[in-house]
């Protein structure tokens, strides 16, 4: 009896951090999906909502991201945000072999991405890119500490 409560208890020990990691891993693929509805309804305000507050932000006129802690780095994103969205009539994010590992209380998501964008005065166009996006579990939530995305040369 004392070695079967022995194994069992090895064995919920070796089973349990994969009924966890399994969890961690479907629900940062589920904020990720939820981060391009948000792009694909020009959701300014449902962007914001999933940024860590350290997030690492790009100035648009830099070369390099502000990493210091932004103040009101929410607020500041969603504002970027909105500005964008209204330039635009429609944008169509679609993932392409995206991929995704969980280490701790940090996520990765990586893959490729074709968007489809509609400007408000000008031609649509198609822009294929690949990104990286790092997450971080915080208060039981994935909250996006930093992206990056950079169009395909073309030919790839």
């Amino acid at each position: 009896m004392k070695r079967l409560l022995i194994l069992s208890a090895v064995l919920v020990l070796l089973v349990a951090p994969q009924f966890v990691f399994g969890t961690d891993l479907d629900d940062l693929k589920a904020v990720n999906e939820k981060a391009i509805k948000a792009w694909n309804t020009l959701d300014a305000a449902g962007l914001a909502s999933l940024l860590h507050p350290g997030v690492v932000a790009f100035d648009r006129d830099s070369a390099f991201p502000n990493v210091a802690p932004m103040e009101n780095a929410q607020a500041a994103m969603r504002a970027n945000y909105e500005t964008m969205f209204a330039t635009y009539e429609s944008i169509k994010v679609t993932y392409v072999d995206w991929q995704y590992r969980v280490v701790g209380n940090t996520g990765i998501a990586w893959g490729y991405w074709t968007a489809d964008l509609k400007p408000k005065d000008g031609p649509a166009q198609t822009i294929q890119a690949r990104g990286t996006y790092t997450w971080i579990k915080s208060g039981g939530k994935w909250l996006l500490l930093m992206g990056h995305a950079s169009a395909l040369p073309s030919g790839d």
